[in-house]
């Protein structure tokens, strides 16, 4: 019976997959959204040389 009822993963691949999604997502949201919970605002500078 799985730890969480409902919830299964079928098989080490699938499993690494959604963690390696997990781990991407969470580091998207941390870059947007800092530690304090607020939504920052990001500023990019194209330079032409």
């Amino acid at each position: 019976m799985p730890p969480v009822r409902g919830f299964a993963v079928d098989g080490f691949g699938s499993a690494l997959l959604g963690a390696l999604l997990l781990s991407v997502v969470s580091f998207v949201r941390t870059a947007f959204v800092g530690d304090p919970g607020r939504i920052g605002r990001v500023h990019v500078e194209y330079r032409s040389f």
